[in-house]
């Protein structure tokens, strides 16, 4: 879809904002960001919920007499998932224009954590995009996408505690927003699209939310008990494109599975295609 000039200006607000914080704050840091010694310095605690079912998977208290506060993680959140939780509170904490989600508390879920330029949820989508810029700045982290193939295996070096310290599904997802590629990130569950992200020269019809997986597609090797598919291997366009826009050129897929979820995370790279052939 396309967006309007407004919606696009506000769609970097978040980037905006923590590549800021990053330069005022973190002029030094190597490819891993502290996030411990960031929350320490904002006066925020982060804790785990003791509820089992609390309604939220992270969410932002600020104390009313003052700056601090706290961020309360729902249970088994671990390495770069917890990271990327508490960073996208850190967005609603330090984006000037989430000061009512602050004063409110902020009661975010998984769909809040995931959401994108083209959900309604302005709010989550600039806090998603802070998360992203502070644990992966765009320079840095162009850079190094830049020097690689499109694939998991190539997301999953980056996730590492050796580079970013994330979870492969935001590195993947980071992955496709920095890069030239035509290509996108598929997320599956069950044998249904979840949602899906693209590059911006990725133009072509398909990956609807809500879709059947082909079972022409790795991902539907992995639903049905296959292993991951780290490195890219060719499928047929038409498993995950529409078929009436014939497009020229090879669909590469490499795929991580996540078994305990039931859910693919397919990175999709287009090689050799004419990229003025598309819309979107």
């Amino acid at each position: 879809m396309f967006l309007s000039d407004d919606r696009a200006r506000d769609s970097r607000r978040g980037r905006r904002t923590a590549a800021l914080f990053r330069q005022a704050r973190l002029p030094e840091v190597g490819r891993r960001c502290d996030l411990d010694a960031i929350c320490a310095d904002d006066g925020l605690e982060v804790f785990n919920s003791r509820h089992q079912d609390p309604g939220y998977t992270a969410c932002l208290v600020c104390d009313p007499l003052g700056t601090g506060g706290g961020i309360v993680l729902a249970p088994g959140q671990e390495g770069g998932r917890r990271r990327f939780s508490i960073a996208h509170e850190l967005g609603h904490y330090h984006i000037p224009t989430h000061r009512r989600r602050r004063e409110e508390g902020a009661y975010c879920g998984e769909r809040d954590l995931r959401a994108g330029v083209s959900d309604s949820a302005d709010i989550e989508w600039e806090a998603n995009d802070f998360a992203s810029e502070l644990l992966m700045p765009t320079g840095q982290f162009g850079v190094d996408v830049a020097t690689r193939e499109m694939s998991i295996s190539t997301a999953r070096e980056l996730a590492s505690d050796e580079f970013y310290d994330v979870s492969v599904t935001a590195a993947a997802w980071r992955m496709v927003q920095v890069s030239t590629y035509q290509c996108a990130m598929v997320v599956s569950s069950n044998g249904t699209i979840d949602w899906a992200c693209r590059s911006e020269s990725f133009r072509i019809p398909g990956l609807r939310r809500g879709s059947i997986v082909n079972g022409d597609t790795l991902a539907t090797a992995g639903f049905q008990g296959g292993d991951s598919e780290t490195r890219p291997l060719e499928v047929e366009v038409n498993a995950w494109l529409e078929p009436r826009y014939p497009v020229r050129g090879k669909l590469l897929e490499s795929t991580h599975v996540i078994r305990s979820l039931d859910q693919v995370v397919s990175l999709l790279w287009l090689v050799d295609a004419d990229e003025d052939a598309y819309w979107t």
